[in-house]
């Protein structure tokens, strides 16, 4: 989950320039793109934390796992930039509520070893956007 949202959002900082030039559009309109994800990031937490927090984060994670990937295949056959930013601001939105999955994984470990779980489950974010980077590389 975190290894995913990683490589996605990491793409975003590659894919701009690549859509500027092929779907002719100017390069505030990527930054937008970038912004409204980003925005969409900083709503989707606290929403995101308020429903598992009420109604349990397994049921929040899985939520945000289906819109992430319904949304993200959506934005994947996007033909304007209108439409991927508005595909993308959902992704945004649920990428915003996986920060809940390191605590939902610590749940699981004994009070000592929380502080690693939490390590090594944020971790995989860090893992996905460096394996972006050396695909991106070649």
């Amino acid at each position: 989950m975190w290894f995913s949202s990683g490589c996605q959002i990491m793409v975003l900082t590659f894919i701009g320039d690549y859509l500027a030039c092929n779907w002719t559009f100017y390069r505030w309109q990527s930054a937008v793109l970038l912004t409204v994800v980003f925005l969409s990031m900083s709503i989707g937490a606290p929403t995101f934390g308020y429903v598992g927090d009420n109604y349990g984060r397994k049921k929040a994670l899985g939520i945000c796992l289906l819109v992430q990937f319904s949304f993200g295949a959506g934005a994947a056959a996007a033909d304007s930039i209108l439409t991927m930013i508005i595909l993308m601001a959902f992704v945004g939105f649920t990428v915003g509520g996986f920060g809940q999955a390191v605590t939902y994984a610590c749940e699981f470990y004994p009070t000592k070893d929380r502080g690693t779980a939490g390590f090594y489950t944020a971790y995989y974010w860090n893992l996905g956007t460096i394996v972006i980077i050396l695909i991106a590389w070649e």
